[in-house]
């Protein structure tokens, strides 16, 4: 039983195992809350869960495993009712809110395709070389298909930082860069510090000492059928036993950014809490567990 008023809070959506485990009685509250706010993966699996989302981050589109969920995490999301979107700034030009804009790129993307395959057959043997860079300079202008999103659908455009930039800290509004620090979640906090403050923050499914996701045998079977589902961080998670994030790479892992966050959030009037209590407890401080109250 929750006997918080769900317009005051705010949840964030992690790919972790534990969102197989959510009390029903959490389930119904979390969909009455003000945001709810899927991270990445999420956006595709959501429909194995209960939980409805209606804000999607998603951020990296730099491989072939990201564009693809990137892109069907819009699709599937889309027919969610209240659903809007936190992009990357880098895709912003790809992004059409008008019917006819997107038919009209679409099949400007489609033709040019079609040409380098034509190219390819008539002019590579001959000219190879110059087939080479004629295709490369083709394919670099016109790598990315066009993604179609309702006017309906707001979508925010996120810039980011590099990990240790000097630029990289918490920004203030969406004219700024946001923070980013070994992970998506970071940089989740900082946006709900601009469009949610003075409202909790609850996470769910944020299992940093766990690698395993809520949709792990689904995700093995898109594996197989798509052959996309694994990226470069697969193997660090599988040898470490943990979400990427808490892995340590030169030198850091997220832990060493929470109380960065927690006392950026603190001045928007932000605080955050955790379930289920593991999830809570792994941090050192900052992050006070969410209780619910169990039904006698």
């Amino acid at each position: 039983m929750v006997n918080y008023n769900p317009k005051e809070w705010v949840v964030v959506l992690g790919s972790g195992y534990s969102i197989n485990n959510l009390p029903e009685s959490l389930i119904s509250w979390i969909n009455q809350t003000k945001a709810r706010i899927a991270i990445n993966k999420f956006g595709y699996f959501f429909d194995l869960t209960k939980v409805k989302p209606n804000k999607l981050y998603f951020h990296d589109c730099n491989d072939e495993t990201a564009e693809f969920f990137l892109r069907q995490s819009i699709e599937k999301t889309s027919k969610l009712d209240d659903i809007s979107y936190y992009l990357s700034s880098e895709i912003e030009q790809y992004v059409c809110h008008e019917k006819l804009k997107y038919l009209s790129k679409i099949t400007r993307f489609r033709s040019i395709h079609f040409l380098v395959s034509i190219l390819r057959k008539l002019y590579k043997p001959f000219f190879k070389n110059s087939f080479n860079r004629i295709r490369e300079d083709i394919e670099l202008k016109n790598s990315f298909k066009p993604i179609f999103i309702k006017k309906k659908n707001k979508t925010k455009f996120i810039r980011i930082e590099s990990l240790f930039s000097e630029n990289n800290i918490w920004g203030n509004s969406f004219n700024d860069s946001l923070y980013h620090f070994r992970g998506s979640l970071t940089t989740v906090f900082n946006v709900i510090s601009i469009d949610y403050p003075k409202t909790n923050i609850l996470m769910l499914g944020v299992d940093l000492n766990d690698n395993r996701y809520f949709f792990d045998r689904e995700l093995d079977d898109l594996k197989k059928k798509h052959k996309v589902g694994e990226d470069w961080t697969t193997n660090y998670m599988k040898n470490s036993g943990k979400h990427f994030s808490a892995v340590e790479m030169k030198g850091v892992s997220i832990f060493d950014a929470i109380n960065y966050c927690v006392s950026n959030l603190a001045s928007t009037g932000n605080i955050l809490y955790a379930f289920p209590s593991e999830n809570a407890s792994i941090f050192k401080s900052g992050i006070k567990e969410f209780k619910i109250k169990s039904q006698k």
